[in-house]
């Protein structure tokens, strides 16, 4: 069983890196845009980009919520 936790952990805890990673991203594009705001001012479409971001950082998210609670399953299981 301990094997078996181990592989578990270990894919678990790198999914959640990637999926940090994938936020880092949105975040970095979030900042991009307002850099481009910050030197010519806001322009209508700038509103579909930071709600695109806004909707990819919500899944993001929620991907990280559910990598979280399936390590705490996990520990909370092996005593």
């Amino acid at each position: 069983m301990k094997a078996e936790t181990t592989k578990e952990l270990r894919f678990r805890l790198g999914q959640l890196f990637g999926e940090s990673l994938r936020m880092s991203h949105s975040l970095y594009q979030l900042h991009l845009i307002r850099e481009k705001i910050e030197g010519r001012g806001y322009e209508y479409f700038d509103k579909g980009d930071i709600l695109g971001e806004f909707s990819r950082l919500q899944g993001l998210l929620t991907a990280l919520d559910l990598e979280m609670r399936t390590i705490h399953d996990i520990l909370k299981h092996q005593g």
